[in-house]
C-alpha cells in the first residue's frame, strides 16, 4: 500500500512526499505437541552394580487444523545427569512420518528451549550435559500427527551404595516452530512441553531372618494362646459338654432297650414256669422209680436170707422160694 502527496508549494521535498506500507498476510494453523508414551519410573537396586535401565521419552505432534503446514520441531535430551548417571541417547527417532529428517546439532552444555522456564524438580539441560536435536516434519497434512522418541540407556557410573540417593529426576523438553507466513491463536499455547522421569533407588532386604522370625513367633504365639485356653478349661468344657450331649443322645436309648428286656421276660414266664413243672415233674418220678429200685433189691435179699436153714444132718440147704 503507497501513499503520497503533492503541494505547488514544494521545492526541494519530493522524497519524502511517498510512503510504502506493507501488511503481511498471515495463515491461521492449529498444531500441538504433548509427550506421548515416556517411561515415568526407574529402579535401581544399590546391591547391584553395572545395572542398565532403557528410557524413552516420545513427543506427538498434531496438526489438528484445515491446513497443511511444515513444523521444525527441537528436542533437548541431557546426557550426563547428576550425581555421575549418564543417559546413552544415541538418535532421534520418527516413528510415522517418512518425510522428517532429524539431526543432531550440538552436544554439550546447551540452554532450554526459547521461552521454557526452569523446572523445579530438575535443572534440566542448563545443568548437564545434552543434547539439542532438530527435526523438519516436512509438509504436516492436516488431521494428522507425527512421534518422535529419544531412547537410550540409563546407567549410573558411581557405586550406588555410596551415593545414598532415595530418588533422581530428570526431564527432556521438546518445542514447535514454523515460518512466519503461519499464526496460531493463543500463541505458542500448546507448542512448548517436557517429560520427566523418575529414578527410585531401592534397597534389598534379606528376607529370610523375616521369614524365620515370622514362623518361629508364630509358633510361639499359638503355643501361649494353646497353653491359656488349657489353664482357663476351654478343652475340658468342650469334652464335658460333648459327653453330656452323648449321654442325652443315649438316654432314651436305654430306657427302650430295658423296656424290651421287660417285655420279654414277662412273655417269657409261663414257659419258664412249665419248664420248671416238667423238670420237677421228671425229678419227682425218677425219685419214685428210684426208691422202688431200692426197695426190690431189699426185698430180694430178705427173702434170700429166709431160704437158709440148717438140716438135722448139720448140713446146710439153701432153697430157694418163689412167691
Amino acid at each position: 500500500m503507497t501513499a503520497g502527496v503533492a503541494s505547488d508549494n514544494e521545492n526541494d521535498t519530493l522524497e519524502d512526499n511517498m510512503h510504502t506500507q506493507e501488511l503481511p498476510v498471515l495463515y491461521a494453523i492449529n498444531v500441538m505437541i504433548e509427550g506421548a508414551e515416556f517411561t515415568q519410573y526407574i529402579h535401581f537396586f544399590t546391591t547391584k552394580t553395572n545395572e542398565r535401565k532403557i528410557a524413552e521419552h516420545s513427543y506427538k505432534v498434531t496438526n489438528i487444523g484445515t491446513r497443511t503446514v511444515p513444523l521444525t520441531v527441537t528436542l533437548f535430551a541431557p546426557v550426563q545427569l547428576e550425581h555421575g548417571f549418564i543417559w546413552n541417547v544415541s538418535d532421534m527417532v520418527n516413528h510415522t512420518s517418512d518425510s522428517s529428517v532429524c539431526k543432531l546439532l550440538t552436544e554439550g552444555r546447551v540452554t532450554n528451549a526459547p521461552g521454557k522456564r526452569q523446572s523445579r524438580s530438575t535443572k534440566g539441560c542448563t545443568a548437564s550435559l545434552c543434547k539439542k536435536f532438530q527435526c523438519e516434519t516436512g509438509p504436516l497434512p492436516w488431521n494428522s500427527a507425527v512421534t518422535f522418541s529419544l531412547t537410550g540407556e540409563l546407567l549410573p557410573v558411581k557405586d550406588l551404595k555410596e551415593l545414598k540417593l532415595k530418588q533422581l529426576t530428570f526431564e527432556t523438553q521438546a518445542s514447535l516452530a514454523f515460518t512466519a507466513q503461519y499464526t496460531q491463536r493463543p500463541k505458542d499455547a500448546f507448542h512448548r512441553a517436557e517429560i520427566t522421569t523418575s529414578v527410585e533407588f531401592v534397597e534389598e532386604i534379606n528376607k529370610l531372618p523375616i521369614i524365620l522370625g515370622s514362623l518361629f513367633g508364630g509358633l510361639i504365639l499359638l503355643l501361649i494362646i494353646t497353653v491359656v485356653l488349657y489353664k482357663i478349661g476351654f478343652f475340658k468344657r468342650k469334652y464335658s459338654r460333648r459327653n453330656a450331649e452323648s449321654s442325652q443322645q443315649t438316654a432314651p436309648d436305654k430306657e427302650a432297650t430295658q423296656k424290651l428286656d421287660a417285655a420279654n421276660s414277662a412273655g417269657n414266664e409261663p414257659e419258664k414256669l412249665s419248664e420248671q413243672n416238667t423238670v420237677s415233674g421228671e425229678e419227682k418220678k425218677n425219685g419214685v422209680m428210684a426208691e422202688q429200685n431200692t426197695a426190690s433189691s431189699e426185698g430180694t435179699e430178705t427173702g434170700a436170707g429166709s431160704e437158709e436153714s440148717v438140716a438135722p444132718n448139720g448140713k446146710t440147704e439153701t432153697g430157694v422160694g418163689s412167691q
